[in-house]
Parts: C-alpha cells; structure tokens; sequence
C-alpha cells in the first residue's frame, strides 16, 4: 500500500480507493506507518513569499517530517521547484544524490495535464533516477496562471485549482513508488 500524506480536502487522490490517503482532518503528523509514502507538505513557509505568509510553525514540521519519512521508507515529496526546504534538508541532485540515495527533479505539471505552468519539484528516494518511468509530455496550450500581473491574457486558476495534483501526475508518482515497493521487497 502507498500511503499519501498532507493531501488536501478536496483532491484528485479521491479517485484511488487503494491508498491510505491522509487529508489535514487525519493529520499526516501522526503517521506512523512504513508504507512507501507520497507526501504534499504545506509549501507557503518556504515558497518566495514565505516573508509575507502567517504560517503556524507546524508546516516547517510537516515538510521536514515528510523529508524524513520519504528518506526512512522511500517515496516522493513534491514542493515548489524554487522551495527553500530543498537546500534546508541537502537535497542530492541527479548527479550527487544524497546520502539516502534521495535526488531532485524538476517537472511541469502543465506536463501532466496542469492548465498552467508550475515548476515543481519531486525528492525521489528509493529508485535510480536511470529506472524512473517516462514523463509525460503535454503539448495543450496553456490557458491559465497560477497568478496574473495586469499584463496576462491568460486567466487565473481558482485558489482551490492551484494546489490540485494532475490525475497524470498522481498515476505517474504511483507508478514510480510501485517500483519503490519493488526495490524494497529485495533487501
């Protein structure tokens, strides 16, 4: 079973029955499980705004948590591409993954079906970056921001749009900790 953590209310996780999802009313701090783990920590305290954010101190706590967890039983945290809580928790790159294998990627989720563009990245602990499965390419035009300057012809998304994880994307991570899971069965 893969267990997904700090998923919100309202999400595209709702179409899999299969999985042990922990919405904010289950809190994801008290997992205690050693499911192989797809984890959407709260980015807000370490995004490029995070001076302006009023954050309670918890979601430095659950993103540093989420980190720990993935590194203990392998899995995947997805956060902004330009998070501080990459270089915070030294984050291995492709290249130089860390000393628990974990590496960053960058993907767009307008790749897996986002209406707009949004640099994200993905730890990855438990699978050679040479063994990750195919993205997916999109070539629908983007239609949306995820925020607009006056300048913008494309609409905003909706707030509770923004922070959705693409069906695609979620098919794709599953994929991803299935091989996980593989590995893991092996030692």
């Amino acid at each position: 079973m893969i267990s997904i953590l700090y998923v919100n209310r309202k999400s595209n996780y709702d179409n899999f029955s299969e999985l042990d999802i922990w919405k904010e009313e289950k809190n994801a701090l008290l997992y205690r499980g050693k499911n192989v783990i797809i984890a959407h920590p709260p980015c807000r305290a370490f995004g490029r705004l995070r001076s302006f954010s009023n954050h309670p101190g918890c979601e430095l706590f659950m993103a540093y948590s989420a980190i720990a967890k993935v590194r203990r039983f392998g899995g995947i945290v997805e956060h902004p591409i330009s998070s501080t809580l990459w270089e915070k928790m030294k984050i291995g790159s492709i290249k130089s993954p860390d000393q628990y294998g974990g590496y960053l990627i960058k993907v767009n989720l307008s790749d897996f079906g986002f209406k707009a563009k949004k640099p994200t990245g993905l730890y990855i602990v438990g699978l050679e970056y040479k063994d990750l499965p195919a993205q997916l390419i999109s070539f629908n035009a983007i239609t949306h921001s995820v925020c607009t300057s006056r300048k913008s012809a494309k609409k905003e998304l909706d707030v509770l749009v923004r922070s959705q994880t693409p069906i695609n994307l979620i098919n794709w991570m599953l994929e991803v900790c299935n091989l996980i899971m593989i590995n893991n069965s092996k030692k």
